[in-house]
């Protein structure tokens, strides 16, 4: 296995120097009009590899993700909640919570729109207020296995966390598979917007009106939760290459969990997902892996599991031409065993377990199958290893 390179792809922000300004009479110094009121606009980046987008792991924004968004005050740099949601004129009253907006369309960072009603954009409050941000994306995984229907994602909200339950599992009420549910997170870097103002705004004033009237909109960059197998399937021998074919590949995860959004204590709540200690693992389809094994390989493509495990189990299901039993249908287990994963040659330091955000390449050789035949052969008596003497008038009763 190894394990690929994940990066930022970045649209590079060209800085205006000031200073080099005033040097000059021929360029006028910006006004400022800090009585314009600003809407809350957003960029969006997508954290992830560099390959062609596969089934379930998203490497760039379709324009059809649902990404949802929290905007909350930030005092002594942490999030508040209001005291009653329901008063807007709660000082610490919600900025925004917990609405949808679509995602860019077929890049990896671009900007989004989050509307308040139809298409009236969030205003940042005319105070000396600032704000934090956080987002998501669950795809359908908020969604139980035991609902008949997709309602809009619910977190729970306190005063240390905003968490969401979440299920990766199949529900075939929803039409949802098991193994392509990608999950995001997403917040905030101050230090790194504030240097986008024109001129520089410090760290303090960001987010809020004031940062906004001088160009800096928050950017959300959006980093994977689950880890990712990307799964490449090859005859060992031209046998197989020619009698053997794939009927279907599953990896057993883990499948419930919880998502922490925000946290006002990353120590004791660090953000991530984390699943629930008591469960089973249940078996998640790999879209695509029945198919021919040639021997140059085959990529299936990826499957979506809950990080933190050592040891992930993989059922391969095969069929070979003239063996009937069963159907000519073989089932294998295999283990993916993070003790025995290769350097990926980039640097990095081998996974002990499972990462969210991190991809493992999985090539698996398949072999054909040959029927067992045994031979049965009668051997000869061999003589002369001992004899008894029995007279019967010894053995009166």
């Amino acid at each position: 296995m190894k394990k690929t390179i994940v990066f930022l792809l970045m649209a590079t922000t060209v800085l205006l120097s000031w200073n080099a300004c005033r040097k000059s009479e021929s360029v006028p110094r910006a006004t400022v009009d800090d009585s314009k009121a600003m809407p809350v606009l957003f960029s969006s980046n997508l954290q992830s590899s560099i390959s062609t987008r596969t089934r379930g792991a998203l490497d760039q924004w379709s324009g059809n993700e649902d990404l949802y968004i929290y905007g909350l005050r930030r005092l002594n740099g942490k999030y508040v909640l209001p005291t009653n949601a329901t008063n807007p004129d709660d000082p610490n009253a919600y900025l925004i919570r917990n609405v949808s907006a679509k995602s860019p369309s077929n890049v990896s960072h671009g900007d989004i729109n989050v509307y308040r009603v139809g298409t009236e954009y969030f205003y940042y409050r005319d105070t000396p207020y600032y704000y934090n941000f956080y987002a998501y994306y669950v795809d359908n995984a908020h969604v139980p296995a035991s609902a008949t229907a997709v309602t809009a994602p619910q977190p729970t909200e306190n005063a240390n966390t905003i968490s969401l339950k979440v299920d990766i599992g199949d529900n075939e009420r929803i039409s949802k598979i098991g193994g392509t549910q990608d999950i995001m997170l997403a917040h905030t870097n101050r230090v790194t917007d504030a240097a986008k103002g024109t001129p520089s705004v410090d760290t303090s004033r960001v987010y809020g009106a004031y940062a906004a009237r001088r160009g800096i909109k928050p950017n959300l960059i959006f980093k994977h939760q689950l880890a990712r197998f990307d799964f490449t399937l090859k005859g060992g021998t031209t046998a197989a290459e020619n009698d053997v074919t794939v009927q279907s590949l599953k990896v057993f995860s883990k499948t419930r969990g919880t998502l922490v959004i925000a946290s006002n204590d990353t120590l004791a709540n660090p953000r991530g997902i984390f699943p629930d200690t008591t469960q089973d693992s249940v078996a998640l389809t790999l879209q695509g892996a029945a198919g021919a094994l040639p021997m140059t390989g085959r990529n299936c493509g990826s499957i979506l599991v809950m990080p933190g495990e050592n040891v992930y189990m993989v059922e391969l299901k095969v069929k070979q031409n003239g063996y009937t039993v069963n159907g000519g249908v073989i089932t294998q287990y295999v283990k993916i065993n993070f003790n025995d994963i290769k350097d990926s040659g980039s640097g990095l330091p081998a996974d002990a377990q499972a990462v969210g955000g991190h991809k493992y390449n999985v090539t698996m050789k398949v072999y054909g199958f040959e029927p067992v035949k045994i031979e049965v052969t009668m051997a000869p008596w061999e003589d002369n290893h001992g004899y008894f003497e029995i007279d019967p008038d010894e053995n009166i009763e």
